[in-house]
């Protein structure tokens, strides 16, 4: 009777996420972080570009902006990500992420070029929402993308450091504007379309051909999604067992598995709490982030010379440096969870802090440790809300809840505007006052849904108990 058992009961069944570790770290990683880096470096650029842009145009001649053109243009890429990330982050979950991400990539690098034609504010505004809208896809799906294709134990080293080719975005995009003439908008926007032309070139192939296996997973293409695994391990010179097979979700195909049931399983109950946590959460690390921007802008610009202004201005993006560094080194030993509570309650009290002085030095250090606590506040949370999604939804979760961060960012920058002309100091203690309310959302999910460093990432809330989570606290 054993001769007659088939050889396809003795391979080894295996999760989704222990093939993945099987398959080992490498040049496949390494190649990935590379290629979406490149991604976030784009649409880094793409988002910083519009204050210099705006500067540029202020002294052509071409173009004379009232003061409301000049703030529906800043506007105009928020509002194009509003619609985005959402929209985006459902495609991925349907038809994979790969190719979202190559659409994002190109249709941004293409707009850019359109820039250079655009010769009325009405144009250059419509360019600008277009290139919010494909940005909004570009920032989040390379790093769900990233996550599903690196082994349990790398994932929160290598993530927190893509972060750091979004600051040398903001970096490129400062020297870009000091590079040309004042005024020549057109150069500027060549040197701006540079990278994402690269970028193009350099990913392209990339993308085409390297799916993440947990999506191949997750919608019944079971086969595909082991011959990526294997194409993986062979990439990283690991050895797999030849009969290597994935453990059969059993329901899973894009028929059954549609949009509706998607959405249904982002209201679970098991993650209803946790959404609406995350929700505040991205609104508001996105929303103090930007209003300590505007207390920088327009409380210091009046309070202290151009000298001092530019000297607190470099600890910005050191502070952001640094803190993408301590989040990669730590992440994995404290949490992501522990991390936001702690980075949440120093980053209040650093915002309350800038109040207490004009010294120079003083403001350079405190910018320094707050934007190092936004830093390692932002990094945690894009590593845990993947985390905690299923790959079923992970997309579709994400581009929601960046949607509510961004356009949270859109009203809280706008309020902290109007606020700052009659009590300048007031976007500052919202900003302290928001990061430590995040600190408070962060100590609830600790409670109720435990860290999720360490762990499988979960397939669908329904196949997937929530309860596996590796809690830090025990």
């Amino acid at each position: 009777m054993a001769d007659n058992v088939p050889l396809l009961i003795t391979r080894p069944a295996l999760h989704i996420g222990e093939a993945v570790d099987h398959a080992g770290f490498g040049k496949h990683q390494i190649y990935m972080f590379l290629a979406c880096s490149f991604c976030w470096l784009v649409s880094s650029i793409a988002l910083e570009s519009v204050t210099w842009l705006i500067e540029h145009l202020q002294l052509n001649s071409t173009f004379f902006l009232s003061s409301s053109e000049r703030g529906l243009l800043a506007m105009g890429t928020p509002i194009g990500i509003l619609f985005g990330s959402p929209i985006f982050g459902i495609m991925s979950d349907i038809y994979g992420r790969s190719k979202p991400i190559l659409i994002c990539l190109y249709f941004t690098t293409i707009l850019f070029l359109l820039n250079l034609v655009a010769s009325s504010f009405e144009a250059l505004f419509l360019f600008r929402v277009l290139i919010g809208l494909f940005c909004g896809g570009l920032e989040m799906i390379p790093n769900n993308l990233f996550i599903e294709t690196t082994p349990t134990s790398w994932r929160n080293h290598l993530r927190p450091l893509m972060h750091i080719a979004w600051n040398l975005g903001s970096v490129l995009c400062i020297g870009f504007a000091s590079a040309v003439t004042p005024g020549d908008y057109h150069s500027f926007n060549i040197l701006c379309v540079l990278p994402g032309l690269l970028a193009c070139v350099l990913t392209t192939y990339w993308f085409l051909f390297n799916e993440s296996p947990h999506f191949l997973h997750v919608v019944g293409k079971t086969q595909e999604a082991e011959e990526t695994i294997k194409g993986m391990a062979e990439r990283n010179n690991v050895s797999l067992p030849e009969d290597m097979r994935l453990i059969d979700l059993g329901f899973q195909n894009e028929e059954e598995y549609d949009m509706k049931t998607r959405l249904k399983e982002l209201f679970h109950p098991d993650l209803r709490l946790a959404t609406l946590l995350l929700a505040f959460m991205f609104a508001f690390i996105t929303s103090s982030y930007y209003l300590s921007f505007v207390y920088f802008a327009d409380y210091l610009h009046l309070t202290e010379s151009s000298k001092t202004v530019h000297i607190v201005y470099t600890a910005i993006p050191a502070g952001r440096f640094v803190g993408a560094l301590v989040t990669s080194a730590v992440l994995n030993d404290y949490g992501a969870l522990r991390l936001m509570e702690l980075s949440g309650l120093f980053c209040g009290a650093c915002a309350l802090c800038l109040l207490a002085t004009t010294n120079v030095t003083f403001l350079w250090i405190d910018h320094f440790l707050m934007f190092l606590f936004f830093e390692v506040s932002y990094c945690s949370l894009y590593s845990y809300a993947p985390e905690l999604y299923p790959t079923s939804i992970r997309g579709t979760a994400i581009g929601i809840l960046a949607a509510i961060g961004d356009s949270s960012d859109i009203v809280f920058s706008f309020l902290g505007s109007v606020l700052a002309e009659r009590y300048p100091a007031s976007p500052v203690i919202a900003a302290g006052a928001m990061m430590t309310f995040v600190s408070f959302c962060s100590l609830i999910l600790a409670f109720t849904h435990g860290e999720t460093t360490g762990s499988h990432l979960p397939e669908t809330v329904t196949t997937e108990s929530r309860s596996n989570r590796v809690s830090i606290r025990v």
